[in-house]
């Protein structure tokens, strides 16, 4: 009896262990929390109830993790391959499997009971196709250079980001814009992350787009059209932001004065960046979108309305695995310079 219980935790940690699970603490789940927030401060005209927007979420969130856990579920030949390791090599296929059809009955349980609209079930369902073909075959589009990057930035953030449109029935020129932006900004992450797995898609056999241009094209394609895109995007969200909510300007320029600040700090060599892929300016300005922005936009939101207090608290707890990786990078960043420094004043005696 104590063996088999032993069986059953360590089951059971391996299962909290699954990254699918992290979708939830990522930045696929901060944009798609900042629509919601931003809508329902928009949408003056009608209201929605705590219940009602906690099932558009979970719809959202189920989906979130069913994806995620149906790329690892097939990415687990070529993660053993490049040396990963993973939660779920340990669990029984089948165990696996059956979650993965729980998850995708509870997401369409929760759409077709609690949200019960017709266009958003139809754009639901393309979603989940996109998810699913990503990475199962017969398409397995990420293994597709264009097709790869094309379906990738519709799954992660284009399509749950324009759900959420589609869920307020919210159609105006604010559409335009953060869908865009929702899609440009993926686009931008998945290059980078090819550029960072260039070396282990090329040991497996993955063809990504990176792969078949090469890094140097990979970088010209980040730099010259993605990156300056999103940059330009988020700016633009900040600006009609600031226009239609005009308190969120506030935030908007303690972000910019920020970024002065930080970039002052990293000039004279008190701050130091880990990834060499993602640069101050861009690095600071996605941070803002998915972190002190849609902070600010929740905490408009429970001053204005105390009852979506929840909804702020879920945007709170989905904060803590990046805030933690940021005080990470920060006190690496300080002990190497202070690391650096203390040779030299040692020579100097």
């Amino acid at each position: 009896m104590p063996q088999r219980l032993h069986q059953v935790t360590v089951l059971m940690r391996n299962v909290a262990k699954l990254k699918a699970w992290m979708v939830w603490f990522d930045s696929d789940t901060h944009i798609t929390l900042l629509t919601v927030f931003y809508l329902l401060l928009r949408q003056t005209w009608e209201r929605y109830s705590v219940s009602e927007v906690l099932a558009l979420i979970v719809s959202l969130g189920l989906a979130f993790a069913y994806g995620a856990l149906l790329s690892d579920y097939y990415d687990m030949p070529y993660d053993k391959l490049s040396g990963k390791m993973r939660a779920i090599y340990a669990l029984p296929r089948s165990l696996v499997v059956a979650l993965i059809i729980s998850l995708l009955v509870l997401g369409y349980g929760v759409t077709i009971i609690a949200i019960g609209q017709v266009l958003y079930l139809l754009v639901y369902t393309a979603w989940i196709a996109v998810g699913s073909f990503y990475s199962a075959p017969p398409f397995r589009f990420k293994h597709r250079p264009v097709s790869g990057i094309l379906c990738d930035s519709l799954m992660e953030k284009t399509l749950p980001v324009s759900l959420v449109f589609v869920y307020f029935r919210f159609f105006n020129y604010d559409t335009v814009v953060v869908v865009l932006l929702s899609f440009f900004i993926q686009v931008e992450t998945i290059i980078r992350h090819e550029l960072e797995d260039y070396e282990s898609d090329l040991r497996t056999k993955i063809k990504t787009l990176v792969v078949k241009l090469g890094p140097d094209r990979g970088r010209a394609i980040l730099d010259s059209y993605a990156r300056p895109l999103s940059m330009i995007l988020i700016l633009a969200f900040s600006v009609m932001a600031s226009v239609e909510i005009p308190v969120f300007a506030l935030i908007f320029v303690v972000a910019l004065l920020a970024y002065f600040f930080i970039d002052l700090l990293r000039k004279k060599g008190r701050l130091q960046q880990e990834r060499k892929f993602l640069p101050l300016h861009y690095g600071h300005l996605y941070f803002c979108l998915q972190s002190p922005f849609l902070l600010f936009l929740g905490f408009l939101l429970t001053l204005q309305f105390p009852l979506y207090v929840p909804l702020f608290l879920i945007a709170l707890t989905s904060q803590y695995p990046l805030v933690k990786s940021y005080i990470k990078v920060f006190s690496a960043s300080i002990a190497s310079v202070t690391g650096r420094k203390r040779p030299s004043e040692n020579s100097d005696r």
